[in-house]
């Protein structure tokens, strides 16, 4: 009996490491596998990614340009109120001046 248990327990720990080391094959094959099958996927969401840098680029670049001209337009409206303000107090200083004469 002994012998027979023996002889039993080395097949059934033979068995159970071809079945691990074959596992462990079959898992390596399909990872390889799925890293293979996943390079285009990976490859379009890259190229969709940059797509949209390049798109949000393009929208920040027209902002900045935007705000470049609406920089210059409230410094030329500024020049404007100032030469405005010099006006209404020439006219204001001539109003007065006529007003005690």
């Amino acid at each position: 009996m002994t012998n027979e248990w023996t002889v039993a327990i080395v097949v059934a720990l033979i068995t159970t490491a071809g079945t691990i080391i074959g596992n462990v094959y079959l898992n390596r094959g399909n990872v390889n596998k799925a890293k293979v099958e996943n390079i285009p996927d990976i490859y379009d969401q890259a190229q969709k990614m940059m797509d949209t840098n390049i798109e949000l680029n393009a929208q920040l670049n027209q902002r900045n340009a935007e705000s470049i001209e609406l920089k210059n337009t409230i410094e030329q409206l500024n020049h404007t109120v100032e030469q405005l303000q010099e006006q209404v107090t020439k006219l204001q200083t001539e109003l007065n001046k006529r007003e005690t004469t």
